[in-house]
């Protein structure tokens, strides 16, 4: 599971591997959506009227572009996406294991894992993202945390302490993919709607700021303004505009990193167990 458990018996390198792993994947699978996804937050407010639908901005850029247009900036991206992946999940490993070897009071430690999850989207946002990945991450470990167990338990594998003595897996890989995407899923809707509107705004005054793109976007000058601005202008939906996109790539980014980094440390057990 994601996250320190006390009888695990993979190591923090082999967890590192995972890491990368999951970002190989999670940015080559994700990519396409994340250009759409960019394209449509960044459009004039007369052309986000008239093209709501994620499907005719895809279509448009096919058209115009052609296939290679979804994978601009793909090796710097690819950079990028392995460093924060592999920093979230390592300093999450790091940050629970510091955190299970205390003596916190139990009643506290969710709260704590949340606090984990910040920090280690803190020390991925520093490393390759934007600064909005910290609370992000921090929501999305602490739903994706809570989720994967009680699907575990539902559909029938242990999940409580003391079936975690044994060497090895303690799931079956079919019930661990399940509860992996659908944790995952459900983590990158929650985290990703929560901080939105942060997200756009963001994005906008770095669009601002620069003067050769800056021309019919919303005029803003700090994080404030544009949230301010953006609902003034156009309401409530002014904050969440092109949110269709993002929670889609959200969460299939989330599945995809959460299941691949899961699949990766049961293949890793397997292997150390045989």
């Amino acid at each position: 599971m994601v996250g320190y458990e006390k009888y695990d018996n993979i190591s923090q390198t082999q967890k590192l591997l995972a890491g990368c792993f999951s970002g190989v994947l999670t940015r080559f699978i994700t990519q396409p959506l994340d250009v759409v996804k960019v394209r449509q937050q960044l459009q004039p407010k007369i052309i986000v009227r008239c093209k709501k639908r994620m499907f005719s901005t895809t279509r448009k850029i096919f058209k115009e572009e052609g296939i290679k247009a979804f994978w601009q900036g793909y090796t710097l991206g690819q950079l990028q996406s392995i460093c924060s992946v592999t920093c979230q999940f390592y300093v999450y490993e790091l940050t629970t294991k510091q955190l299970e070897d205390s003596n916190v009071d139990s009643k506290y430690k969710p709260m704590l894992r949340f606090c984990c999850g910040t920090l280690a989207g803190a020390a991925s946002a520093s490393l390759a993202m934007p600064l909005e990945v910290g609370p992000a991450a921090g929501i999305s470990f602490s739903v994706f945390r809570y989720m994967q167990p009680l699907i575990l338990r539902f559909l029938g594998d242990c999940a409580t302490d003391d079936c975690r003595h044994g060497p090895g897996n303690m799931y079956k890989p079919e019930h661990l993919l399940i509860a992996s995407s659908v944790a995952g899923a459900v983590a990158g809707f929650v985290s990703k709607t929560l901080t939105y509107p942060f997200d756009l705004s963001h994005k906008e005054d770095r669009k601002y700021n620069t003067s050769s793109t800056s021309r019919n976007l919303i005029k803003c000058k700090s994080l404030i303004s544009c949230l301010r601005d953006s609902y003034q202008s156009e309401g409530v939906k002014g904050l969440f505009r092109g949110w269709k996109i993002t929670i889609c790539k959200a969460q299939v980014t989330s599945v995809v990193a959460f299941t691949t980094y899961e699949l990766a440390c049961y293949a890793i057990r397997e292997v150390d167990v045989r």
